[in-house]
């Protein structure tokens, strides 16, 4: 096996040449042409000019020229730099701008944007593959099917590149607004990619669902994992995500074997009711992350699903994952929160307090991470590089979380929630994540989130935003004595807001800032 991620590509190339690779709609590319695409795509893009790390924005929906486009970047030593496609101008215009872009892969349907981002002439953008020709009056254009002309294969083969060299950088907004890129290289996402293989039992029958979005780090999974098993990864497009009580019927039709998701897909499958009327024989494993999954919606869906194995996965996107835990169907509690569980093979942890010194077990500290599927820094900041390792004594550098967690008396770690996440509220300090887990846990509740709400410095509260569930016998009243049962009374929220969905952001997860905008709307 290869020390580069597009080598896992070339390999099955050879290997697996008329296996299927990716499948989106109806149509597929076996692992044979997917390398023939990428080294085409490779060799243009070096003619347009991509010098070694040179890095490409990606800026496109999920669809087969996807997964051509990350490979081909790979194999012409470039950096590819995944762009939400869901981006407004500003968004865009700031990440082409930063990491200094000058080529962009996209589609015909962002042409719009993409005409209006060139009269603005403030970014670094001047070709763009993936549009006719001719689509702009001072940007280059290249169809797709002029940019997959082969060329001298041996011209991509020529270019050096190392394990430690940058892979892809991903955007993720930073607590000041402004996005923040994270630098993996092809050592830490083929780390990934072999660990989580390793460990999830991958070969090449398996057939992953690909759920997440490209520019969300669990979506590394699928798009390095696959290939590097010769396995087949389902691309599941934007108009059958956004009707989740049909993807039952996508797990069967494709006979998906591997599902990674964020919890909130899971519950909107679970709480459609469409999973009793599909045939999932096919899933071994439902793997989820990116935020807790509140243990009685858990349990619904262990019980109507109850073949599949479940495996709560935790990993900032800096370090792509670093725990895990396998549940347990015979000692599982649906009134317990889940652990993170043990780290995973090639990491290690410390847990530390205050003063930077390691806490005894059973005492809640930050949890730091090493391990060689962590990003090299974040880009062009060095200003949050320093804040974000911490190196011991035997040089050893660690990732900070800045997630509170404890080690339980069985060795597994417990999570205390975001430390970013406690306030100091009317002289006491309070854990927003406590009051959720304990309101998502009230049987009259669907999803809970709870933000703190700050129209000035002296006007603070604590809101819920709640869905209840459909012919529940919810009341504010008796939620509140619910809580004050569990939890001291200065941690009941000033403020219960019924909503009918909660906002998601594009990665799937519960958008807590625009909740906050619905906050001011209503105000």
């Amino acid at each position: 096996m290869g020390v580069l991620l597009h080598q896992s590509v070339q390999l099955r190339a050879g290997t697996h040449s008329e296996k299927t690779a990716f499948r989106c709609r109806e149509r597929y590319i076996d692992y044979s042409e997917l390398h023939a695409q990428s080294i085409a795509l490779s060799q243009t893009l070096i003619r347009l000019g991509l010098e070694p790390s040179g890095r490409v924005g990606i800026f496109m929906e999920k669809d087969l020229e996807t997964p051509v486009s990350v490979y081909g970047i790979l194999a012409a030593g470039g950096v590819y730099v995944p762009i939400d496609p869901r981006s407004g101008i500003e968004r865009l215009e700031y990440i082409i701008r930063d990491c200094e872009i000058d080529i962009l892969i996209s589609s015909e349907s962002k042409i719009s944007i993409l005409k209006e981002l060139e009269e603005r002439k403030s970014a670094s953008l001047r070709k763009v593959i993936g549009l006719r020709e001719n689509a702009f009056k001072t940007i280059a254009s290249i169809p797709w099917i002029q940019a997959l002309n082969k060329g001298d294969k041996s011209q991509s083969e020529l270019r050096e590149i190392q394990e430690d060299d940058l892979a892809y950088i991903i955007y993720t907004s930073g607590s000041t607004g402004v996005p923040k890129g994270m630098m993996h290289t092809h050592r830490s996402g083929l780390s990934y990619a072999q660990y989580a293989t390793d460990l999830y039992d991958v070969d090449d029958s398996d057939i992953f669902a690909s759920h997440a979005p490209i520019h969300f780090d669990i979506s590394k999974f699928d798009l390095f994992g696959a290939p590097l098993c010769g396995a087949t990864s389902v691309l599941i497009p934007e108009e059958e995500l956004a009707f989740p009580a049909g993807l039952p019927d996508l797990i069967e039709r494709e006979k998906i074997t591997l599902w990674y998701s964020v919890p909130l897909a899971l519950i909107q499958i679970s709480s459609t009711g469409a999973i009793a009327n599909a045939d999932l024989s096919s899933l071994r494993w439902v793997l989820f992350a990116g935020e807790a999954f509140p243990p009685n919606h858990l349990a619904s869906l262990m019980e109507q699903l109850p073949t599949p194995r479940y495996s709560n996965i935790y990993g900032p996107a800096e370090t792509n994952q670093c725990t895990f835990y396998h549940i347990p169907w015979k000692d599982f509690d649906a009134r317990e929160p889940l652990p993170l569980g043990e780290v995973w093979q090639g990491a290690s942890y410390k847990v530390i307090g205050d003063d930077e010194q390691e806490v005894e077990a059973g005492q809640i500290g930050e949890l730091i991470i090493h391990s060689t599927t962590t990003m090299k820094g974040y880009w062009k900041r060095p200003d949050l590089d320093a804040n974000a390792f911490y190196v011991d004594a035997s040089g050893r550098r660690f990732y900070r979380t800045g997630d509170s967690v404890s080690i339980d008396n069985q060795g597994l770690l417990q999570f205390h929630g975001r430390r970013d996440r406690q306030i100091k509220l009317r002289g006491y300090r309070i854990e927003l994540d406590e009051i959720e887990a304990t309101i998502n846990a009230h049987n009259d509740i669907e999803l809970c989130a709870v933000v703190l709400s700050q129209r000035n410095p002296e006007e603070k509260s604590i809101n819920a935003y709640l869905v209840p569930k459909a012919q529940s016998n919810y009341s504010k009243e008796s939620l509140k004595k619910s809580i004050l049962k569990k939890l001291p009374h200065y941690s009941v929220p000033d403020q219960f807001v019924v909503l009918d969905s909660l906002p998601e952001t594009s990665t799937g997860k519960i958008d807590r800032t625009q909740l906050l905008q619905i906050d001011c709307l209503q105000k």
